[in-house]
């Protein structure tokens, strides 16, 4: 069986260049290939320009091969030679086709750029890292503002089944990059609703969760190979905060938690996250599906000692 390829959208921006040197890096760790594609946005198409006798097949063609060679001569001296030489060139929405690639090339990972700015390079930008979280069973790595290697890994986690995938990538990411991993559980306060008394004591909720806390790194096989910390407040700020001061040049996030990391991706939260942090976001499928498959290993592995 075809091991399953890192796959990386490039545009020729600087952020996409960074994108693919780490994809590269990360397919070589893994022992796997690294694809990278760019998509051409088809824009005479959508603009009903097909009529106008200039816009012929062949000028689309020509269109094409001066984005190629746009792409190649961006990357040629940021990854290896064979990765750009099988540059793959596709035409139509860049958030859809990169999806459905990855779809039909069984990607274990999608790796773009996150900070991107003209008309060419909007189509890998935040919207895409959006659409291809909600569409697939795939994580998605967003490159952010450090073009360095990894040196720092923050992964924030919350007491649901979420949390074993999630600290499971941040693991093997870390692994990858020999990183120092930083596993983080914020113990947001109790909303405060008029005319409902509250009857839970804001100490006694942090000394529970931070309890609970450690006993699910231990039960994860985490307790003494990771640095831990426990703090309250709002999750986003806090996490926000936490990557600024520990210096993390990689945040590693569950997409369908049951607690706070399942509002990571909703509104405001998720613009903090995925485009005003300055280090790289890897967003992990935590679906029912991925929880199971993630535990699958340690389940079988229970079975043979037993």
């Amino acid at each position: 069986m075809t091991a399953k390829p890192v796959i990386a959208g490039v545009d020729g921006s600087p952020e996409s260049v960074r994108a693919a040197a780490l994809a590269c890096r990360l397919a070589e760790a893994r022992g796997v290939k690294c694809l990278l594609v760019h998509v051409v946005p088809d824009v005479w198409s959508a603009a009903s320009l097909t009529a106008v006798p200039a816009f012929t097949p062949e000028f689309a063609e020509e269109m094409i091969e001066a984005a190629r060679a746009r792409v190649v001569g961006a990357l040629r001296r940021a990854v290896p030679a064979g990765a750009v030489e099988d540059l793959r060139i596709l035409t139509g929405r860049p958030a859809a086709q990169l999806a459905e690639f990855a779809l039909e090339h069984g990607a274990q990972l999608i790796v773009i750029g996150g900070k991107h700015h003209g008309l060419v390079a909007r189509g890998l930008g935040r919207s895409t890292a959006h659409h291809l979280v909600r569409r697939l069973d795939v994580p998605v790595l967003v490159v952010g503002d450090h073009a360095g290697p990894i040196r720092r890994v923050l992964v924030p986690v919350d007491l649901s089944p979420a949390a074993a995938p999630t600290l499971a990538a941040a693991d093997r990411l870390a692994s990858e990059n020999e990183a120092v991993l930083r596993v983080l559980h914020v113990v947001e306060p109790i909303p405060f609703f008029d005319g409902i008394p509250i009857t839970v004591d804001q100490q006694d909720l942090f000394t529970f969760s931070a309890r609970d806390f450690e006993k699910q790194l231990a039960t994860l096989g985490k307790e003494r190979r990771c640095e831990r910390v426990v703090r309250r407040g709002p999750a986003a700020d806090v996490i926000t905060e936490e990557t600024i001061t520990s210096k993390a040049d990689a945040v590693v996030m569950g997409s369908h938690g049951k607690g706070w990391v399942d509002r990571l991706l909703i509104g405001s939260v998720t613009e903090t996250v995925l485009s005003a942090l300055p280090a790289s976001v890897l967003v992990v499928p935590t679906s029912s599906e991925a929880r199971r498959r993630a535990a699958a290993p340690k389940a079988k592995k229970a079975k043979v000692e037993a």
